[in-house]
């Protein structure tokens, strides 16, 4: 989820960056390859329970205690069947985790108030707008190959 939502963790800047990065690499991806019948997409995953955390610690006790903080994440496996299911709908987005949904809502509202209110938009940039709005709903549409 790193790729949506903010981390508020000292240090982590760079792999926040490298996840939107990848966030929008597949966008791009899959509107590349759609005219070929390939589908893209792209997992926002949050905490599964992987040992992940635990091969980061230090010690025994930083060992315990990340695995005592992972243990109530999602399983490997469950994680995966909504990855099947995502590929096999050919989701341009498959996320995983719930939780995280009225943090999206919120972050998209945001988005929405950020917007100029009124604003005249001169004709040739709309119409530029207008088509490539267009090319990417045509993209989206192509049906992948089975």
């Amino acid at each position: 989820m790193a790729g949506v939502v903010p981390l508020p963790l000292p240090g982590l800047g760079a792999y926040q960056t490298a996840k939107f990065a990848v966030r929008g690499f597949t966008e791009s991806l899959r509107m590349s390859l759609a005219p070929h019948g390939i589908g893209v997409s792209c997992l926002f995953p949050g905490g599964t329970r992987t040992r992940i955390l635990e091969a980061g610690a230090r010690n025994e006790a930083e060992r315990a205690a990340a695995a005592e903080m992972t243990a109530s994440w999602m399983d490997p496996v469950e994680l995966g069947a909504h990855v099947v299911e995502g590929i096999r709908r050919n989701a341009p987005y498959i996320l995983t985790h719930i939780e995280f949904r009225d943090e999206v809502r919120e972050l998209c509202g945001m988005l929405d108030t950020a917007f100029p209110r009124e604003q005249d938009v001169p004709a040739d940039r709309r119409a530029f707008e207008d088509r490539r709005r267009a090319m990417i709903e045509q993209l989206r549409a192509l049906p992948v190959k089975d």
